[in-house]
């Protein structure tokens, strides 16, 4: 299982939301129409409030499902290949939404 997890600190589930959907896009190069559904189904998760210290953890296990918790409690699973490549593609992927975040995430990978 490989996860991210996301400590919230000054961002509103609006944001967040914004964000996210602009990170799948970039992930796609804009071809987001294969994971809509899923993708749907996740950013509804992210609609409930979020308060300064809320964590966010997104698991990718193998065979391509994604789970999707808020401060240890599950919001559901995701099974779809191409969802998991694009969510992981947010941070991860060759367009990052932010290199020098890829670039620590990936150095932090290294030393484990």
């Amino acid at each position: 299982m490989h996860a991210l997890t996301y400590h919230s600190s000054k961002i509103t589930s609006k944001k967040m939301i914004k964000a996210t959907r602009e990170g799948f896009e970039k992930s796609t190069q804009g071809n987001t129409a294969p994971i809509e559904n899923e993708m749907k189904t996740f950013l509804s998760w992210l609609e409930q409030p979020i308060k300064k210290g809320d964590e966010f953890e997104f698991a990718f296990i193998p065979h391509n499902v994604t789970h999707v918790s808020k401060n240890g409690s599950k919001l559901g699973v995701i099974e779809s290949k191409e969802f998991s490549s694009a969510l992981f593609g947010i941070w991860l992927g060759d367009m990052p939404a932010q290199q020098n975040l890829k670039d620590e995430l990936l150095g932090q990978l290294h030393t484990l």
